[in-house]
C-alpha cells in the first residue's frame, strides 16, 4: 500500500515551514488517510534494447524512435532502457471531483495528496526495478513532454506496454495521460562505467517553466 508523505503534500500545497492551525492540520491528515483508501495503483514496466542515431534514440526491435537532443543525453551512456507507466486509477479523480461541489479547499488538498501519491508509486517502482534487473544503475525517470522530447510520443510508449489493455492509462486527442494523475517515463540503465552523477538529477532542471515555479521561489 502507498504511504502518502505529508511533507510532499505540503510542498505541493505551496507551504515551506509556516505554522499550520490545529484544524487544518486535522483536515490534511484526514484527506491523507482518505486518499490512501481510494488509491488504485497500477504499472507496467519493460526493457529494450537501444540504438543510437543521429536524430535520435531507436528502441530496439520496433521501428520507435524517441527524438530530440535531451532524451538523446539521458540514454547517452545507456544500452538498455526501461519504459514506465503508472497510475492511481480513475477513482480519486472522481473524489476529487466530488469534493469541489462542497469544498474547493477539500479538493484541493486531495489533489495535493494525490501527486504526491503518484509520484512515490513510481519511486516504489524504481526500487522494485533495481532489484529485479541484478541491482542495476539507472537514472532519472524522464517523460515525454520535458525539454524537447515531445509530448506526442507518449501514444507511442503507452502502445509499447500496451497499457490501456493492462492497466487502463490511455491518452486523450492532447497526449495528455487519463487518467490524470499518471505517469510515463523513459529510465536508462547506465553502463557501469557511467559517471555517478547522471543517476541523479534534480528534476527542477528538466522544466521549462522553472524560471516562473512558485516552488522554486519558495
Amino acid at each position: 500500500m502507498i504511504k502518502i508523505l505529508k511533507d510532499e503534500v505540503l510542498r505541493y500545497l505551496g507551504y515551506k515551514n509556516q505554522e499550520i492551525d490545529k484544524s487544518l492540520n486535522q483536515k490534511i491528515d484526514d484527506i491523507i488517510i482518505e486518499t490512501e483508501k481510494n488509491l488504485s495503483v497500477k504499472y507496467m514496466y519493460k526493457l529494450f534494447d537501444i540504438v543510437h542515431l543521429n536524430d535520435g534514440v531507436l528502441i530496439d526491435g520496433t521501428n520507435t524512435v524517441m527524438n530530440g537532443e535531451d532524451i538523446k543525453n539521458h540514454l547517452s551512456k545507456c544500452k538498455r532502457c526501461i519504459l514506465i507507466a503508472v497510475t492511481i486509477g480513475a477513482d480519486i479523480e472522481k473524489k476529487i471531483m466530488a469534493k469541489q461541489i462542497c469544498s474547493i479547499n477539500d479538493a484541493f488538498i486531495m489533489d495535493a495528496c494525490a501527486t504526491a501519491a503518484v509520484e512515490c508509486a513510481c519511486d516504489e517502482l524504481e526500487l522494485a526495478i533495481v532489484n529485479s534487473i541484478n541491482n542495476c544503475n539507472i537514472n532519472y525517470r524522464y517523460s515525454p513532454g520535458y525539454g524537447d522530447f515531445s509530448i506526442d510520443f507518449q501514444p507511442k510508449l503507452l502502445s509499447l506496454l500496451d497499457a490501456g489493455k493492462k492497466i487502463g492509462l490511455y491518452v486523450n486527442q492532447s497526449n495528455i495521460l487519463t487518467p490524470r494523475k499518471s505517469v510515463t517515463a523513459v529510465i536508462g540503465i547506465l553502463d557501469e562505467c557511467a559517471d555517478n552523477r547522471l543517476r541523479k538529477k534534480n528534476k527542477c532542471d528538466l522544466c521549462e517553466n522553472k524560471e516562473g515555479c512558485e516552488f522554486r521561489r519558495k
